[in-house]
């Protein structure tokens, strides 16, 4: 049986906001995923597969992350 290599990419939880954990990649990119307070510690690392890129947001919303978490 043959094993695919899986590319796993460092996304690490930087903060909690309006929300959303900010998650930022390991080229500094930063991504959001939806969810209620205290479900995943900052530090932790998650899946690619959960990740919407913080662009995606409305202008002002994308603007108030970038100030806080880069």
């Amino acid at each position: 049986m043959a094993f695919q290599d899986e590319v796993v990419f460092d996304n690490e939880v930087v903060g909690y906001c309006d929300g959303k954990y900010i998650i930022k990649g390991e080229c500094g990119e930063l991504y959001y995923l939806e969810g209620e307070p205290n479900l995943i510690d900052i530090g932790e690392v998650v899946s690619p597969d959960e990740l919407t890129p913080i662009r995606k947001l409305p202008k002002y919303e994308e603007l108030h992350i970038r100030q806080y978490f880069e």
